[in-house]
């Protein structure tokens, strides 16, 4: 007999962190206002273990958000120059949490707010859950 937990998981499937290879899947996956939030990581490489298994913890815990993953290798953002260095853990990757809404103005349906914030800071579980806390605390 399966947990409760393991039932809702295959009732609803497991959380999920997607890949993003264009601009298009970005949109769908994370800059869309249907999102309380977007968790946004982007790699300068493979993801280490103690990384994947930080963000395991958090997709399954925070899951009215999404979590996308921007291989930095391959793709640009233009927020990336923006971001604070990776001094604090080089091979960490930067984590990002991103908010949008619909714009005000009824003749710019199409505009949207986005609005992001930039973790500081070492990777672990307790840093990252903290700063997801207080930035979905800050919108609302």
């Amino acid at each position: 007999m399966p947990s409760a937990i393991q039932a809702i998981e295959l009732a609803v499937g497991v959380p999920k962190l997607w890949s993003i290879k264009n601009n298009a899947q970005l949109n769908k996956y994370c800059l869309n206002s249907n999102f309380a939030a977007c968790g946004l990581i982007l790699r300068y490489d493979s993801l280490a273990e103690d990384v994947k298994d930080v963000l395991s913890i958090i997709v399954r815990k925070y899951t009215h958000m999404n979590f996308v993953q921007v291989d930095m290798r391959k793709y640009f953002i233009s927020i990336e120059s923006k971001l604070p260095s990776r001094d604090s853990d080089t091979t960490a990757p930067h984590f990002l949490v991103a908010h949008t809404k619909d714009g005000n103005d009824e003749s710019d349906d199409d505009k949207q707010q986005i609005a992001a914030r930039a973790h500081r800071g070492f990777f672990t579980e307790a840093n990252v859950d903290a700063f997801i806390s207080q930035t979905l605390k800050r919108l609302s």
